[in-house]
């Protein structure tokens, strides 16, 4: 789960990057990078969205899940700077 979060987080970074002029624009890209990452990590955003819901009900859990997420986003970083 928090492989899944940490690329989608890296995906929203992405598109904000990009300064799209218009919500839609940013809206299609996020939604194909977005579908990218389900595929890779072989779900759905149905299968991604009940099991953050599943894990959101203990904030215990969830706040691990950001914390993992957010270690997963800086080990990223560092390997591809210019991401």
């Amino acid at each position: 789960m928090a492989i899944v979060f940490a690329d989608l987080k890296t995906a929203e970074a992405k598109v904000s990057r990009l300064n799209l002029t218009g919500v839609d624009s940013s809206r299609v890209a996020f939604k194909y990078l977005e579908n990218q990452i389900y595929k890779k990590h072989k779900i759905d955003a149905a299968q991604y969205l009940k099991s953050f819901d599943f894990y959101a009900k203990d904030k215990k859990q969830l706040l691990s899940i950001y914390i993992q997420a957010e270690k997963i986003i800086e080990k990223n970083k560092n390997k591809n700077p210019t991401n």
